[in-house]
């Protein structure tokens, strides 16, 4: 993810549902901490103080994902994890990459 405009430019492959998908262009921001993704609004759930460990999910529930800057210690992801788990995410679902 880099900044372009108003939103982000979006560049990877992401692991849906058991299949890999491109997912690539511009993620306008629809509201604070609010992008939308081919079609789908993704929300911003969760960022620690730092900025290191990021916590993303769609508002349906469909699809949630945290991403770190490097190696995530095990205190940030517990907190991840809760925010899902609040948010009512099947966190048992949360797979590491």
């Amino acid at each position: 993810m880099t900044p372009e405009g108003a939103g982000l430019r979006l560049s990877g492959t992401l692991c849906l549902a058991g299949r890999a998908e491109k997912v690539s262009g511009a993620a306008p921001m629809v509201g604070p901490g609010r992008l939308r993704i081919k079609g789908e609004d993704w929300w911003v759930l969760w960022v620690d103080s730092g900025y290191r460990t990021l916590a993303i999910g769609t508002p349906s529930g469909r699809f949630g994902l945290i991403l770190d800057r490097g190696a995530i210690p095990a205190d940030r992801l517990a907190a991840a994890r809760e925010i899902f788990d609040f948010n009512g995410y099947r966190t048992e679902a949360l797979t590491a990459l």
